[in-house]
């Protein structure tokens, strides 16, 4: 993600991203995630997220891009990317 926040910076945007673990209630605004450990395509989700925050860069001419990472349970991880852009809901 720090590719992105210098992007962002840049671009004179703010982005941060939000880590929070339903079950255990922490929450932290962190420069890098370090997340539990979850089983999946590492390499495919670095993939998608690196592309729906690039989208989000691109039209976003002015405010904010978040990456909120979110523990639902054991089972469940939502991630979301939300910017103050144009771009895809």
């Amino acid at each position: 993600m720090c590719i992105q926040r210098k992007k962002a910076e840049d671009s004179g945007l703010r982005f941060y991203a939000t880590y929070t673990n339903i079950h255990d209630g922490n929450s932290d605004v962190q420069e890098g995630l370090h997340s539990p450990i979850v089983v999946a395509d590492e390499q495919r989700i670095q993939q998608v997220l690196l592309n729906l925050q690039s989208n989000a860069l691109k039209f976003t001419e002015k405010g904010k891009v978040e990456v909120r990472v979110t523990i639902v349970d054991d089972e469940f991880l939502e991630v979301k990317v939300i910017d103050s852009g144009i771009g895809i809901k």
